[in-house]
């Protein structure tokens, strides 16, 4: 039976160990009043934390999320930490292309620029299932998504002073066995996949902004994208189940 512990053992075994450091959180206290950020699957999890963190330090944050009840929900619990804070939760499937492209519309109409642009938002779906456009899920809403989102907004990013791209990816990527075989479903003769479609997505991550921090060189906007670690989230809910 495929669980987070054989996932973690997997990992484990495709990792060298590596010895445990000490090291303290930093924070930049920059003051980012104004800044208008868009964080994807900010109602919970590191979403949410980034959004507080956001808020804390001044800035307009654009809640978005599949569901706009649980992003209120979120927003109301930021408020008592931050009672100044500006959020504004706005809906976005990102399995569904057509929603990414409303979302988007929705931003261009209702702010004149886009600062940060944090793709958070994310699934571990271990069994064959599709997206509305017939791609498989773990693919769908993690990267093709993002990957739509980002290249829309683009226009939006270079009107800021300084535009920011972050992707969360994840080490799960050293894991992946990414090719054009296992990206359809029609593809995949396993009805249970365990890790590898979540794994090649997160690689699809890396990738993408490697290749879009490349194009973007010239421009204002930097692509960075990171691994946030082992955190107790939400993303795995499906495996635990």
């Amino acid at each position: 039976m495929f669980s987070s512990v054989q996932m973690g053992w997997d990992y484990m075994k495709h990792r060298p160990l590596q010895r445990a450091r000490r090291s303290r959180v930093g924070h930049d206290e920059e003051d980012i009043g104004g800044k208008i950020a868009i964080v994807t699957g900010s109602n919970s999890g590191l979403g949410k934390q980034a959004a507080l963190e956001l808020c804390k330090r001044g800035a307009v944050v654009v809640m978005a999320c599949r569901d706009v009840r649980k992003a209120e929900e979120a927003r109301d619990e930021i408020l008592k930490e931050v009672s100044s804070a500006h959020l504004d939760p706005v809906q976005l499937d990102l399995g569904d292309l057509e929603s990414v492209r409303k979302f988007v519309s929705v931003i261009k109409e209702r702010y004149p620029r886009v600062d940060i642009l944090i793709n958070n938002a994310g699934i571990s779906e271990p069994k064959i299932k599709k997206t509305k456009h017939g791609f498989e899920s773990n693919m769908g809403v993690n990267h093709l998504g993002p990957f739509l989102l980002t290249l829309l907004l683009i226009d939006h990013l270079e009107k800021a002073e300084h535009g920011r791209v972050v992707c969360v990816s994840s080490s799960m990527l050293y894991l992946a066995k990414l090719d054009s075989e296992n990206i359809l479903p029609e593809n995949q003769s396993r009805g249970f996949l365990g890790y590898e479609p979540y794994a090649n997505s997160k690689l699809a991550n890396a990738l993408f902004v490697k290749e879009l921090a490349k194009v973007l060189m010239k421009t204002n906007i930097t692509c960075y994208a990171l691994c946030p670690g082992l955190v107790a989230t939400n993303v795995f809910r499906v495996v635990q189940q």
